[in-house]
């Protein structure tokens, strides 16, 4: 899970994946902030607002959190010639990424219908081109007021032509009788 600093908005953001929700609704039934935690965060925080980000792309996403997770690197600072990584060609290993973005994906759905959440959902691909229009309908959505300068990026996008090629064996490979 990554938390944003609060500025001084009173907000507090968390980004979390489906295995990192189940992990901290254990955390907060352990610590006795409720006697029964739902998957609705809400139980313990009043004011808590559900965005949904996903991507259209989910074979880039998964090679992309497939490369992260074998050579570390899971974030490369703005303006840095880091290095993000070349691992060697793994199917199979991307192939149960992209599976687990696909469930992870369903089952935030069925949580939301389940709890009645609308959540605000942006599409990361739409994000990238309207930076500063994303982050309007955010505030908007919160009920804050928008940002008066668009935030500097502090991360770059870590998908380079290795990442295209990657993809694009992936989804040939993919397409073949197994």
């Amino acid at each position: 899970a990554q938390m944003a600093e609060s500025w001084d908005t009173g907000f507090i953001g968390l980004k979390l994946n489906w295995y990192q929700m189940t992990e901290v609704i254990t955390r907060l039934q352990a610590e006795g902030y409720a006697e029964s935690v739902s998957f609705d965060l809400r139980d313990v925080f009043p004011n808590f607002h559900y965005l949904h980000i996903l991507r259209k792309d989910k074979v880039g996403q998964a090679v992309s959190a497939w490369r992260a997770h074998e050579s570390g690197t899971w974030h490369v600072p703005a303006g840095s010639d880091d290095d993000p990584g070349r691992p060697p060609y793994d199917f199979a290993a991307i192939k149960t990424m992209l599976e687990r973005i696909v469930v992870e994906e369903w089952l935030w759905h069925d949580c939301f219908e389940r709890l009645g959440v609308s959540p605000l959902t942006i599409v990361y691909e739409e994000y990238v081109t309207d930076r500063a229009g994303h982050l309007d309908r955010i505030a908007d959505y919160l009920g804050v007021p928008r940002p008066m300068v668009p935030l500097g990026d502090r991360l770059q996008v870590m998908r380079d032509d290795w990442s295209e090629e990657i993809i694009g064996r992936f989804v040939s490979d993919l397409s073949r009788p197994h």
